[in-house]
């Protein structure tokens, strides 16, 4: 039974995208793990917005999706992004932090409704 969950990390979206004539697709790779399907772009998003990430998952123990590295915004003190889930769906999520010298953060467990809803984490909401 196929499971999806709907992720949308709004500071993301405008430089993720390409634009033209061919349809939408990311210019970054998502490497997908365990369980973890497919991280395709869809319409629409949250609260208004005109994307989200439709992230696919093969029912299972867990999947990963692990997003493109960044470059650090200097003063940015927390991360913001909405989400939600399909009735079906995974009912939490985690969010893990990857630093550039290979040291990894994770958040503590996210409960997921099925109405989008936005999340602010901070850096010492990750251990």
């Amino acid at each position: 039974m196929r499971l999806s969950r709907w992720i949308v990390v709004l500071a993301l979206l405008a430089g993720l995208f390409v634009r033209g004539a061919e349809p939408m697709r990311l210019r970054y790779r998502i490497e997908l793990l365990s369980n973890a399907q497919s991280a395709v772009p869809a319409a629409p998003g949250a609260a208004g917005t005109e994307h989200s990430f439709l992230l696919t998952q093969e029912k299972g123990n867990w999947a990963r999706f692990n997003w493109p590295l960044f470059r650090a915004v200097p003063g940015l003190s927390e991360l913001a992004f909405q989400a939600r889930r399909e009735a079906d769906g995974p009912a939490s999520m985690q969010v893990r932090l990857l630093r550039q010298d290979g040291s990894e953060w994770q958040s503590g467990t996210i409960e997921l409704a099925e109405e989008w809803q936005e999340y602010r984490l901070k850096a010492t909401d990750f251990r």
